[in-house]
């Protein structure tokens, strides 16, 4: 999709919105509309229309974030009676009995930013994550591209804090593309 088509997209969503039919659309049917996707994704799409470059500016506002999030978080997790770490997972059924999994899953659900999964993991290489009803990209016409820099960025910086690695991401899947969900498979660093 061109700027000029993405910035009238756009401006014709915030006019419906402006109008009052915006609580008309229920793009994310468990989550609901509560979360204010059209401010989310107005942004996103905005900063993407300045151009291509700005999508690893804001997949590192996200892995800021993300890292942040997990940093305060893990050690709150780590001194709970029943603590499991994944890094003692040695499966993806393992994995997902981790308490950084649970936090982490429960984490983006309570916040509304979408359903994440955990579809594949192996230990010390590769981790990969579903979002369903993602909220920068539900309800968006198919732009042709992926567009959920900034979540593919948090997931990689919480996934390196509770790894001790460095981690990288690529978006290989995004309901902005067309497809029913966004997957990313987020690749940890070698020590």
């Amino acid at each position: 999709m061109k700027t000029d088509d993405i910035l009238k997209t756009l401006a014709d969503r915030q006019f419906k919105r402006l109008m009052g039919s915006r609580g008309t659309f229920r793009y994310r049917r468990r989550l609901g509309n509560e979360t204010d996707m059209w401010a989310i994704q107005g942004r996103v799409i905005g900063v993407l229309a300045l151009g291509k470059s700005m999508g690893p500016v804001l997949a590192e506002a996200g892995r800021k974030l993300g890292t942040a999030l997990a940093t305060r978080s893990l050690p709150m997790i780590q001194n709970l009676p029943n603590y499991r770490s994944i890094a003692n997972a040695r499966s993806l059924s393992e994995a997902l009995l981790s308490s950084e999994w649970g936090f982490m899953q429960s984490t983006y659900q309570l916040s509304r930013t979408g359903i994440l999964n955990m579809v594949r993991y192996e230990k010390n290489d590769l981790v990969v994550f579903q979002v369903e009803e993602c909220a920068t990209c539900t309800g968006l016409p198919n732009l042709g591209e992926a567009v959920c820099y900034y979540l593919g960025g948090q997931l990689a910086g919480a996934t390196g804090v509770i790894t001790g690695r460095s981690v990288g991401f690529v978006e290989t899947m995004c309901q902005a593309k067309g497809d029913s969900l966004c997957e990313f498979t987020c690749n940890v660093s070698k020590p």
